[in-house]
């Protein structure tokens, strides 16, 4: 399946979606969507610091959420100094915590946080 860079997740509805698939590959994430349309969105995000899936997989999505500073983001630098790293190379990261919520009750599925999503997209599903 080939998928086509989008400049921005902004760019992509995620409303009435669902996620198909999540893949974990050493530091990165991508989570396949499956849109209302047919269409597929992949997500990328990079430098993957944490994930909380609360069985993500088959719901459908109503919208997300991104921040850059969230209680979600502070755990994990406070856990990576804990672990060795500095305050300095710590601060020096820029982090997005990235959520999506269920459709009906705004209720949280997943949350990612990374150092940068990318997003591709694929029109036809083949």
């Amino acid at each position: 399946m080939i998928f086509i860079k989008a400049n921005t997740i902004y760019e992509v509805s995620l409303e009435d979606a669902s996620i198909y698939k999540i893949e974990i590959l050493k530091s990165d994430i991508s989570i396949y969507i499956q849109l209302y349309n047919a269409k597929r969105v992949k997500i990328i995000f990079l430098n993957y610091y944490g994930i909380i899936d609360y069985h993500a997989i088959g719901q459908e999505i109503g919208d997300f959420e991104i921040q850059h500073d969230s209680d979600f983001i502070q755990q994990i630098i406070s856990e990576e100094i804990e672990s060795g790293a500095s305050r300095a190379y710590m601060d020096g990261l820029t982090f997005t915590h990235f959520r999506l919520f269920e459709t009906w009750k705004r209720k949280k599925i997943l949350e990612i946080v990374c150092e940068k999503i990318e997003v591709e997209f694929k029109d036809n599903v083949a």
